[in-house]
């Protein structure tokens, strides 16, 4: 371990420039729980609740506590083309491929879920295939197809539309919003970046991430 600028704290060795910047960190010691299962421990960590269940490897279900990105996301959406709520690179599951549960909306329902990125950001060619248009499909084009939509669907009574139609608008709301924002598609864009800089976060998956992370903070979500 090294020293930071607090006296008397101490970090690895491996975060030399968050030393320099200790004083602006909140360092948290009193994270426990009372069971060493992988997934109960997670969603007690990812949701701030205990599981009903006391084991290990089983798959998330809808009836979950929310992941506190999708409480933000039902309490205060964000606006502007931008998600409130992102995840990425993938999933957290057990060896066994058990879905972890608390990382999604839970018993608020898929529409809280939050915008997932499969892709690695660690990868050269990285870009976000739900966020592309289609060949030959301008943003002109896009928009208009958007206000077609949008026709339509006041043409049709809400009061008649079941709760998984409902979400299934709101994702499809979102996603427009994603592919026609500027806002959206630059903080996505890993390619605006220095290679100086991106070399600074280290270029794997998780230090890429915490760029992508940076990125999106300062862009509003």
């Amino acid at each position: 371990p090294i020293g930071t600028n607090v006296p008397g704290l101490h970090i690895t060795e491996h975060l030399p420039l968050v030393s320099r910047h200790a004083d602006k960190l909140a360092v948290i010691r009193s994270v426990g729980q009372e069971d060493n299962n992988h997934s109960t421990g997670a969603h007690a960590g990812l949701t701030g609740r205990k599981h009903e269940l006391k084991q290990e490897s089983f798959n998330a279900r809808q009836t979950d506590f929310p992941h506190f990105g999708s409480v933000l996301s039902y309490l205060q959406p964000n606006n502007g083309g931008l998600p409130t709520f992102v995840s990425l690179p993938e999933m957290i599951h057990t060896t066994n491929g058990a879905i972890t549960p608390g990382q999604g909306g839970g018993l608020l329902g898929r529409q809280f879920d939050p915008f997932r990125i499969n892709e690695h950001p660690d990868r050269r060619d990285f870009s976000i295939e739900s966020l592309k248009l289609p060949d030959g499909v301008g943003l002109g084009r896009m928009a208009g197809r958007r206000a077609l939509l949008a026709g339509v669907d006041r043409t049709a009574s809400l009061a008649d539309r079941a709760n998984s139609s409902q979400s299934l608008d709101q994702f499809y709301q979102r996603a427009l919003d994603m592919v026609l924002s500027p806002r959206a598609r630059h903080a996505f864009d890993l390619a605006k970046v220095s290679d100086d800089q991106r070399w600074r976060y280290g270029y794997h998956a998780f230090g890429q991430g915490v760029l992508m992370a940076r990125r999106l903070i300062e862009a509003g979500v």
